[in-house]
């Protein structure tokens, strides 16, 4: 029987104690044995390193890097760096996977031999109430070009998340998370892109739920201030990276960026703090969105009234969410 691939799993690691022993026993239990498992300790003040050996002391596929705290970008880097697999997933520590995870990612390669990357559906746990994050309905895989894909990753059409996806490990021989920058991961898709082009094969999404996403408080995506500003910084460094390399890629986000710069501008209006942070960074974009270029945007006329009003006059983004709320509560039950 030939033996089959090797699987590297790389799992960063930062404060996370409270949850980490179901994320490495839903790993270790996998059905799918063949895993080389990657534990980046990065620098975390609570037991997550005694965990961590604890762990590698009682199963050989489990190898332990610990370091100074240096960010999810940097401890993802770190396991890279010496993943052996033929496929790299990585998993974040606060989650956990189906025990057939593995099984049915792997499969996946197997059914479409030149897919780059085999993706799943995935569950939200938010305080014990498990729901759908990934919202199919449809028992059928799905079939997604490599521009498509990176084009919809990055525009939130798509889940832009590494957790949830397996990679062939030749992809990432000369690319890295970005150090230092929050919602890496959109900036990590885009980066990818010019080797994924290179795949005749689509990246296939299969029809299975196998990854449980934690939602927690204070985390980078669920803190208080709204995901979208960072999310939207990302977008813009892409739109000046592809400005002369790539100009068409550029001009679809740039066009697809327009209501969020909206959006956020209304949203700078409900807290001094984020205006303060921010206003410099996201006014001048407003500025620079013409009256025709709202109402060509492929939306609602109620949408493209409500962005012109924003536009016009930020300040009145407050009033709007409060008659939005007030609509809500009149609706018939």
């Amino acid at each position: 029987m030939t033996e089959r691939p090797l699987i590297s799993v790389i799992v960063p690691i930062y404060q996370v104690e409270k949850y980490l022993e179901q994320c490495l026993d839903s790993i270790l239990n996998q059905t799918y044995r063949q895993l080389e498992i990657i534990l980046v300790d990065d620098g975390s003040p609570d037991r997550c390193g005694e965990i961590c050996d604890r762990y590698a002391s009682q199963d050989s596929r489990i190898k332990v890097i610990h370091q100074p705290n240096a960010g999810l970008s940097a401890a993802r880097n770190a396991g890279m760096d010496i993943a052996t697999g033929e496929y790299i997933s990585f998993i974040d520590s606060d989650d956990y996977i189906d025990l057939h995870y593995y099984e049915k990612m792997e499969q996946g390669f197997q059914d479409y031999l030149e897919a780059p990357i085999i993706t799943c559906l995935a569950y939200q746990n938010e305080e014990g109430y498990i729901t759908p994050y990934t919202h199919k309905n449809t028992n059928q895989p799905e079939f997604h070009s490599t521009l498509t894909f990176c084009e919809d990753c990055i525009l939130g059409k798509m889940s832009v998340v590494v957790w949830n996806k397996l990679f062939r490990s030749e992809l990432m021989k000369d690319i890295r998370f970005r150090v230092g920058r929050i919602f890496e991961d959109s900036l990590f898709m885009h980066d990818l892109y010019p080797i994924l082009k290179q795949y005749p094969g689509d990246v296939v999404v299969i029809p299975h739920y196998l990854y449980y996403y934690r939602i927690r408080q204070g985390s980078i995506c669920h803190g208080k201030e709204p995901a979208i500003f960072g999310r939207l910084l990302s977008f813009l460094d892409i739109i000046i990276e592809n400005k002369e390399q790539n100009p068409e890629f550029s001009h679809i986000l740039e066009k697809k960026c327009l209501p969020s710069i909206i959006y956020i501008n209304g949203q700078l209006e409900l807290n001094k703090e984020w205006k303060r942070k921010y206003a410099s960074t996201f006014r001048p974009l407003l500025k620079q969105i013409s009256i025709l270029q709202i109402l060509t945007f492929q939306t609602s006329w109620i949408f493209k009234i409500v962005m012109l009003i924003i536009r016009i006059y930020p300040a009145a983004y407050p009033v709007l969410r409060k008659i939005k709320h007030l609509i809500k509560k009149m609706a018939p039950i």
